[in-house]
């Protein structure tokens, strides 16, 4: 083998210095590289450290925020039913003592006055039922309960409803229930008189002279369900057209006079707007000033087939009354709804023992026998639950059950369900209506 020349191993090893250099030279930059990627990625672990910091303190803040929010929630929750309870109680003892006074011998100058006082306390109790509708809805505490209901006999107890209202204002009162309305439907029986009758006690409100319309139709709806269209028609002062989309938000009203001449809250409509959505249904109004107005409501339905279980024919008797005079237990701290309930049932016959809170009513249950107890729920010394729950555990060991109807001014989404969870039978909120009462007590009438 030849040797290579000086020159040639001079070359070769020239080059192998340049290759050299060129990879020391991409080591260098790697690293270098290297280096600033180490840097990159610190920095980015630094501001991913930093967001994660910013975002747990956020999630703290969010956390904190919807605690306050729930505390809110409650505050105003509880701030309502106590309101209520405490507008209720006297607001029983007012329209419960205006109704026996009504079944006295009166004067046309009194009957007048003790009517007046009567609707004003009705008209109050309107005010109050609406602003706990709307604080229910606002916190989505509000649930609709579809149920199968005759719909022209609810239609009927709608119009009886507002028919001595017309008459008094001298206005006619129309009804059209076109042939292929289904005779039964399901819906949520009592938010839909609600919605109804604001329409037509507004229709009425609004009207001077001339009529008031309730017609009801069948049309079809999106992806051809089936809808019952309800349409309120008027002769009133009507609406003008730029304040039409005004009227449904809450506590407003087309015209600020409005509230000074009509009174009200401006908040029937907002809470009828709602409950309507809640039902899947739509609510709009054709109106113009000076030309009365008609309010429509569309609601699905689905046709319920004829049960003679679950609803009672227009018309039917009330509950029976009892075969003779009971022995009632009337718990209530309170003097005035203590003398109405006692006045409403010693009228009746029955024996009534009083007792001002739970502890006395238990005491009194112990040593008396009775037939049937009426126990207000919110007393000094012992509560209606706490009462009710010590008879409840009495009667276990002895086998008997003695009717308790919770007789009470609470009367927020879930206190009746609240009641019953208790062990009481039946449930009854304040303002106590007379009827009302004898009514439930004729449904124990048969075992009693």
């Amino acid at each position: 083998m030849a040797a290579c020349s000086p020159s040639a191993e001079i070359e070769h090893l020239r080059q192998e210095n340049v290759r050299l250099r060129a990879e020391v030279l991409e080591v260098s930059e790697a690293n270098a590289r290297a280096a600033e990627l180490m840097v990159e990625l610190e920095e980015a672990r630094e501001l991913l450290h930093t967001q994660n910091q910013e975002l747990a303190c956020q999630k703290l803040a969010l956390s904190e925020a919807l605690k306050s929010s729930e505390a809110a929630t409650n505050a105003k929750a509880l701030f309502l039913a106590n309101m209520s309870h405490e507008i209720r109680t006297p607001m029983n003892g007012i329209m419960g003592m205006a109704e026996l006074l009504l079944e006295t011998q009166l004067s046309p100058e009194q009957r007048d006055y003790v009517e007046t006082i009567k609707s004003s306390s009705e008209s109050l109790l309107t005010v109050i039922n609406d602003i706990l509708d709307f604080s229910k809805i606002e916190a989505g505490k509000l649930t609709i309960s579809p149920q199968p209901i005759e719909l022209r006999a609810a239609i009927s107890s709608m119009l009886r409803t507002v028919a001595m209202r017309c008459q008094q204002a001298g206005l006619k009162l129309l009804n059209e229930i076109h042939p292929q309305v289904p005779e039964r439907i399901l819906v949520d029986p009592d938010r839909l008189r609600q919605v109804i009758l604001n329409l037509l006690a507004n229709a009425v409100k609004f009207t001077h002279a001339g009529e008031v319309e309730l017609s009801v139709r069948l049309e079809q709806v999106e992806r051809g369900a089936a809808g019952v269209h309800f349409a309120v028609r008027d002769t009133g002062i009507g609406i003008p057209a730029e304040k039409q989309a005004l009227i449904f938000q809450p506590f407003v009203q087309a015209d600020g006079s409005i509230t000074r001449c009509y009174g009200g809250t401006g908040l029937g409509l907002a809470i009828s707007s709602r409950l309507v959505a809640l039902m899947g249904g739509r609510i709009w109004l054709e109106s113009s000033a000076g030309r009365g107005s008609t309010f429509h409501v569309v609601i699905p339905c689905v046709a319920a087939a004829p049960q003679a279980s679950d609803s009672l024919p227009e018309g039917a008797p009330p509950a029976p009354a009892p075969s003779r005079p009971l022995r009632i237990l009337v718990a209530e701290d309170n003097p005035v709804n203590q003398k109405l309930a006692v006045r409403i049932l010693e009228k009746q016959g029955h024996a009534v023992t009083v007792a001002p809170d739970g502890l006395a009513a238990l005491q009194a249950w112990e040593t008396n026998p009775f037939d049937l107890i009426l126990m207000d729920v919110q007393m000094p010394r012992m509560g209606g639950f706490d009462a009710t729950q010590a008879i409840r555990a009495s009667e276990h060991s002895t086998g008997s059950h003695v009717p308790i109807i919770a007789l009470t001014a609470h009367a927020m989404k879930g206190d009746q369900e609240r009641c019953l969870s208790q062990g009481m039978d039946a449930y009854l909120s304040k303002p106590l209506r007379p009827a009302n009462l004898l009514e439930v007590i004729g449904r124990f009438a048969p075992a009693l």
